[in-house]
């Protein structure tokens, strides 16, 4: 008999699994916010950003410090959703230039929350918070956190997504993933590969729901309608603007499958081991394909021995985040192989797959002491790698972040010469999309690339002053060229006199040419 100081059925002492998971997740948003603090990104915009941002002025119909608004001009490589919503900013008061990095902060900071909610339940609270921490502390979340862009916003939804409808079956959780799902979508037309892992989530229930195939497709008929509130309006403007529901179309690609598969291989291992050298190593060399290889064998063989006694959780888990990591892989590697896109494959385009690979790996129980201890030996290998990056200023940074200094440079340099009001005659820049951010200034891009001598970069310059001169319009063009990009150096930009005169004889007078920059009219 119980004396009269046992408490029956009390919980156990110590804090709950869930608070751990809660410590956990909110340590590492703490350490990606101090991250953001001490070397955030100098200047969060990359060309794509001018896109979004341009876009989403014109749809409000403001635009910054009296400038005129921007001309509608909707480009079928960037979906609607991040521009729309950008607007609604607009319209509140927050110009779509602060918005958007400020979305981009917030969506890299719900990252650990977002990742613990959708894992922590088939695989506990601390392996959860391990993988939040390499995701999180990942090159590719580093290096595009505070970013206005759409990789990290379509990550968090995808995250979101996943939880819900890992997390319940409920018509709530079932229209809230689709929501979610769909949004993403409106946000990066890559998250194909997020319905393509949930309607597979939902077909499996469908197959083995011990309940019936009823519940199990009332939950897709739901989680359908959810998704279509966002993704109806998207594909109804893609109808109406560009003719088809699918616009995203380029010239062919340049690069092969092999040669994008190898690059992914290599952008993936570093993305999830934090070392560059990894990665090289692994896809570019026989013996890392060898043992990439091997590795997925041993998982194959794995999840065939172990499948059989898998909990409920764990087998759907596994069944989202493996089809999520393979369908965004097959996506990126295919879009690249297909259109060029004209960048390589990063982890740009490996952060949103990383935390479904992670878990698709961890979730299957290991047979043997010997066995648990090596995957914890590796689990904690790479949480501390990671924290090692995080610490250490590793190359890609320290590029963006110079690269980021030189844009606010230039924008300083150039303010007065390329935003409105001006004399009304066109602007070209390799800069365009700096000025085209900071004042919505109609600034048409020049691009020049350093090419291997300063005589064949001089010679890709006047080809292209030959070619712009032929399209300028009746009030005359003003070019104005800044070193930093495309590795143009200020020796590329400074000229002698056989050179001034052969930019003259291109139709182009010379205001100046020292290094600092290049700039020249055309009446």
């Amino acid at each position: 008999m119980a004396s009269s100081h046992t408490v029956l059925n009390a919980p156990p002492a110590g804090p709950a699994p869930g608070a751990i998971a809660l410590a956990g997740a909110l340590l590492v948003c703490g350490l990606l916010a101090l991250h953001l603090l001490l070397r955030g990104p100098h200047y969060p915009f990359m060309p794509d950003s001018a896109s979004y941002i341009q876009l989403a002025r014109s749809l409000a119909d403001l635009a910054p410090g009296g400038a005129p608004v921007p001309a509608y001009q909707p480009n079928p490589l960037f979906p609607i959703g991040f521009p729309a919503l950008l607007s609604v900013f607009a319209r509140a008061g927050l110009d779509p230039r602060d918005a958007a990095p400020l979305l981009g902060s917030l969506s890299s900071l719900l990252l650990p929350l977002l990742i613990v909610l959708a894992f922590r339940h088939a695989l506990g609270s601390a392996t959860a918070v391990a993988i939040a921490f390499i995701a999180t502390l990942s090159p590719g979340v580093l290096w595009l956190a505070g970013y206005g862009l759409t990789d990290l916003p379509a990550c968090a939804l995808s995250l979101a997504a996943a939880s819900c409808l890992l997390s319940g079956r409920s018509a709530k959780h079932c229209i809230a993933a689709g929501l979610l799902a769909g949004a993403g979508y409106a946000l990066r037309n890559a998250q194909l590969a997020l319905f393509a892992a949930l309607g597979l989530l939902l077909i499996y229930r469908v197959l083995t729901d011990p309940a019936g195939r009823r519940p199990a497709l009332r939950s897709a008929v739901l989680f359908a309608a959810g998704a279509a509130l966002p993704l109806a309006p998207v594909l109804v403007y893609n109808a109406l603007t560009f003719g088809t529901l699918h616009p995203y179309a380029m010239a062919p690609s340049t690069v092969g499958v092999v040669d994008n598969l190898r690059t992914f291989l290599q952008e993936f291992v570093y993305d999830a081991t934090g070392y560059r050298e990894a990665g090289v190593r692994l896809a570019w060399t026989v013996p890392g394909l060898l043992l990439c290889l091997l590795a997925a064998a041993a998982q194959v063989r794995a999840l065939r021995r172990t499948w059989a006694g898998m909990n409920a959780a764990g087998r759907e888990l596994w069944v989202l985040a493996a089809a999520y990591a393979a369908a965004g892989a097959v996506i990126v590697i295919a879009a690249r192989s297909r259109y060029e896109w004209g960048e390589f494959i990063s982890t740009r385009h490996t952060l949103q797959i990383l935390p479904f690979a992670l878990a698709a790996w961890l979730v299957l129980p290991l047979q043997g002491t010997i066995a648990g201890r090596l995957r914890t030996a590796v689990l904690v290998l790479l949480c501390a790698a990671h924290a090692v990056f995080a610490m250490r200023l590793d190359p890609q940074l320290e590029l963006q972040q110079a690269r980021g200094q030189t844009a606010r440079e230039v924008v300083a340099a150039g303010r007065l010469l390329m935003c409105p009001p001006h004399d009304g005659a066109q602007r070209l820049s390799n800069w365009a999309y700096v000025f085209e951010i900071e004042c919505a200034a109609p600034v048409r891009q020049f691009s020049l690339k350093a090419l291997d001598t300063r005589e064949a970069t001089f010679a890709r310059l006047v080809a292209g002053l030959h070619g712009a001169a032929d399209a300028v319009p009746a009030g005359g063009a003003l070019i104005a060229m800044y070193p930093g990009r495309a590795w143009l150096s200020a020796d590329n930009l400074r000229f002698t006199a056989e050179e001034v005169d052969a930019i003259s004889a291109a139709g182009w007078t010379v205001r100046q040419a020292d290094g600092r920059a290049f700039i020249a009219v055309r009446p």
